[in-house]
């Protein structure tokens, strides 16, 4: 095991640096992310579904795209979310949510589809 100069086995290391009066998970543990990193997806996402709900006069080209940022900021969101506060696999309902409430904004399905789609992933 190598950590920065020093090299040995992890024991030998965990010795050198309680020896030293270091304490390791100080150095090793990673940080929090900062909360901004969960904000900024979600305000991305709600502007896009706002978009597509109050902006009737956009091109197919352009809400297109506005789905695919929208998309793309649920899956941010939910990889954001799961990494600053750990939680089991539940944070993935949050992208599939994410997914059928701009399928609805799309107008592609309708909320009582909506609704019956997650109804079965709560099973």
């Amino acid at each position: 095991m190598k950590l920065g100069p020093m090299e040995g086995t992890p024991d030998e290391v965990k010795d050198f640096a309680e020896n030293l009066g270091l304490n390791l998970k100080d150095y090793v543990t990673p940080k929090k992310q900062s909360i901004g990193w969960v904000v900024a997806p979600a305000f991305l996402f709600l502007l896009c579904m706002v978009t597509l709900i109050l902006c009737t006069a956009l091109t197919d080209k352009y809400k297109l795209l506005t789905f695919v940022l929208g998309v793309s900021a649920s899956v941010w969101l939910t990889l954001s979310y799961q990494i600053r506060f750990q939680v089991g696999a539940n944070v993935y309902l949050i992208s599939l949510c994410g997914l059928l409430l701009m399928l609805v904004a799309l107008g592609v399905i309708t909320p009582i589809e909506a609704l019956e789609k997650i109804s079965i992933f709560k099973k």
